[in-house]
């Protein structure tokens, strides 16, 4: 009677099963043209994944937003996006649910107040940046188009091959697979509620209203070739977490993305192009792989999120045409935009959670310092081109309760030809 193979047979046979579904896969492309359509896994089997071979999308619809790829490395970013991204129930003092009529909050309706209602994480980021990436540099060649069904939002209807390009740029490695099974959740919420958000159109003015909706067109299972069917299955995936994406219709409010249109005078902020995976490949460099919760490593405890948010913040308070080189910000205020849970209030007081003796974490003002620290390093590697202002140095006074940031800019001072003045909010 024969033994049972061991476990190294097992994957030795495994790994000769792979080898020829890919000489197979191979053989295939050689012979006729390259038409897959992108295949996104929540697994992680990215070795097994070539996203140059796979990422050949081409939409089947008329109304698509086609475009010529262009690689630039800034783009001019919304205000409205910004305070949207770092906004805070404790900043809110009216509420509207359209533009014209608006419900002062008292302290009881403000604490009913969801925190997910300013919540701009997730998909968001990747999202923001595309569209203003297409803002910047083909909406003059071919305008947003509206809505039929409402005239308050545009709607695109992009490749997934096109969308990654205006999101990711050339930073893919680091991102797309987040992005991928971000846009796949976002796609399935079915719940309006839960889309909705808090967006600031004034100081202390907040609208209450659906930013993004995302739709996506699949592909079914007899529209993918059967030695793509044949590869999934040898990779050990579940055809559940398998979604085959053709296009993907995105729905955005229009008060959010007219800025960067330049249809409305609130302004834009001069950004790099890509900033949320520009962010995520710079962190994937600097932090320790093998164990994130080395403490000798600060980059450990910073997430792209934060980075993103102080980066938003820093440019919030340079609204002028002038170019700062120094700046004197109050730590709660900073906090309170940043990362609201860092902020405690008591009846008169706000001051800045401490962080316990035992967590062995950051302080408050070590991680600002290595925040700016961090995009320090972005610009010397050449990524915050096209930034007005990021900080690169500073410190903290713990009697005045302020940080001292240093700046620097990737632009030269006074080069602007577009209005970047935006006085309604703080």
């Amino acid at each position: 009677m024969c033994d049972k193979p061991t476990q190294e047979e097992l994957r030795e046979l495994t790994r000769l099963k792979i080898e020829k579904v890919r000489k197979e896969i191979a053989q295939e492309e050689q012979a006729k043209q390259k038409s897959d359509p992108l295949c996104c896994t929540y697994d992680k089997f990215k070795v097994d994944y070539d996203p140059k071979t796979i990422l050949n999308v081409q939409t089947q619809t008329q109304r698509a937003y086609k475009i010529n790829k262009i690689n630039k490395p800034n783009l001019h970013y919304s205000h409205r996006m910004m305070y949207a991204e770092i906004g805070s129930k404790r900043q809110i003092k009216e509420i509207c649910t359209d533009l014209k009529s608006c419900t002062i909050l008292t302290d009881e309706k403000r604490k009913q107040l969801k925190q997910s209602q300013f919540n701009f994480k997730s998909l968001f980021p990747y999202i923001f940046d595309g569209l203003n990436y297409a803002a910047t540099h083909y909406s003059k060649e071919k305008p947003f188009p509206s809505d039929d069904n409402d005239g308050n939002y545009y709607v695109l209807k992009l490749s997934i091959d096109d969308l990654c390009h205006l999101s990711l740029q050339e930073y893919q490695t680091d991102s797309k697979e987040h992005f991928m099974h971000e846009l796949l959740r976002f796609s399935k919420i079915s719940d309006e509620a839960k889309y909705e958000r808090c967006i600031q159109i004034a100081k202390g003015k907040y609208l209450l209203a659906t930013p993004l909706k995302i739709k996506i067109r699949k592909k079914t299972q007899d529209e993918v070739s059967p030695i793509e069917r044949k590869r999934l299955r040898n990779l050990i995936t579940v055809d559940e977490c398998t979604k085959i994406i053709d296009t993907i219709d995105i729905h955005i409010l229009k008060i959010l993305i007219d800025p960067s249109l330049g249809h409305a005078g609130v302004g834009w902020l001069p950004c790099p192009s890509a900033l949320q995976a520009k962010i995520n490949y710079m962190l994937h460099m600097l932090q320790d792989k093998k164990n994130k919760k080395n403490k000798k490593n600060p980059f450990n405890e910073l997430t792209a999120l934060f980075l993103r948010k102080y980066f938003m913040y820093i440019n919030s308070l340079n609204r002028s045409k002038e170019i700062k080189e120094k700046v004197d910000i109050d730590a709660v205020d900073l906090w309170e935009h940043v990362s609201p849970a860092k902020v405690i209030k008591d009846e008169k007081y706000k001051n800045i959670r401490k962080c316990k003796k035992t967590e062995k974490k950051l302080t408050p003002a070590k991680k600002i310092e290595t925040a700016n620290k961090f995009f320090d390093k972005m610009f010397k590697e050449g990524l915050m081109a096209g930034a007005k202002v990021f900080p690169v140095g500073g410190n903290y006074n713990p009697k005045t309760k302020k940080y001292s940031i240093s700046l620097e800019s990737s632009l030269p001072k006074h080069d602007w030809t577009e209005p970047i003045f935006f006085t309604g909010l703080s």
